[in-house]
């Protein structure tokens, strides 16, 4: 169910923290732009984190959550 079994370790597969980093990227831009509110974009981030700390993956979690930055745009353009 997208983890790597060995006997001491495991691991999430690589597809699943490539899917999820473009996802969170989505959602960061969503918000910059004012589409979604953080109370939105909250329980997918916390699923996924959920999901990923049945597996040897502080290191992954570390680096994905850190590089997103969540921030509106200051003007955002109107449609």
């Amino acid at each position: 169910m997208g983890y790597f079994v060995f006997p001491r370790k495991r691991l999430l597969r690589n597809q699943n923290g490539h899917r999820f980093y473009r996802k969170l990227r989505g959602l960061a831009k969503a918000y910059a732009l004012g589409k979604i509110n953080w109370l939105d974009a909250k329980p997918s981030i916390q699923s996924w984190i959920g999901h990923a700390k049945h597996a040897d993956s502080y290191g992954l979690r570390y680096r994905i959550l850190c590089t997103t930055i969540f921030r509106r745009q200051e003007n955002p353009p109107k449609r």
